[in-house]
């Protein structure tokens, strides 16, 4: 009996310590692909107001507005190496750059078109603006699998917890739920908090062990969530 409690008690610290090994890369790929998207996102939404008022014949610097197309253009194939090719994500990123250089072709805003661009096509704004916001709801797409993967590496935690709670006795069963479980089972409250859009939602940490770190990998994921939805909404034109 010594014998199973040992091997369980083995088990769940390197149960625990794969879980926030887990739960950090995922934060870590999360961060990353999360500051990418905003960033592209905000470029391309802040390039369209240029291009509205080129189409509206308004003052603009064709120059400069040049200079921010080549800069997005990088920033879409800088995306393409930090997405993955699994789940389409990195197919997406290149539909979304095609999507964006064929809707400013369109209306004559792709490179040296600009220069060439003349009189008021105002009547186009509206049709831009559309192919616009289709290149940023799929850019917007991208954070989904992020997500996902993060649940994923979550409900191991969900697994250790079965595990543990069918091997051992009532005394270590009862100390186990004081110490592992119930924290566990704050985390999968959380995470079902921040899928329901409860970015704002953390955790408390009041431990030095393992599920403390896990719970601080949590609460700098949900951190990082709350900014990029933040800053999705702060990038969104209010106008066109």
């Amino acid at each position: 009996m010594l014998v199973s409690w040992l091997a369980v008690g083995v088990g769940a610290v390197l149960g625990g310590h794969s879980v926030v090994q887990n739960v950090q890369n995922t934060g870590h790929l999360l961060a990353r692909e999360s500051a990418t998207v905003t960033a592209l996102r905000t470029a391309v939404v802040n390039h369209e107001e240029i291009g509205h008022q080129l189409l509206s014949d308004k003052p603009a610097d064709r120059v400069q507005y040049l200079r921010q197309q080549d800069a997005i253009t990088r920033q879409f194939q800088e995306a393409v190496t930090i997405f993955p090719g699994a789940g389409g994500m990195r197919a997406t990123v290149v539909q979304a750059s095609q999507s964006w250089q064929r809707g400013l072709s369109t209306y004559g805003l792709w490179g040296e078109q600009v220069q060439h661009l003349r009189g008021d096509h105002s009547a186009d704004n509206p049709n831009y603006g559309a192919a616009t916001d289709d290149v940023v709801a799929q850019l917007s797409s991208l954070e989904n699998p992020a997500l996902a993967a993060m649940g994923d590496g979550l409900d191991r935690g969900q697994t250790l917890d079965r595990a543990l709670t069918a091997a051992l006795i009532v005394y270590f069963r009862r100390r186990m739920v004081r110490d592992v479980l119930n924290p566990v089972a704050v985390l999968h409250e959380g995470v079902a908090r921040i899928q329901a859009g409860e970015y704002e939602h953390h955790v408390a940490v009041a431990r030095h062990d393992e599920l403390g770190e896990l719970a601080e990998a949590f609460n700098a994921m949900a951190a990082t969530l709350s900014r990029n939805h933040q800053n999705r909404r702060s990038a969104r034109p209010t106008t066109r």
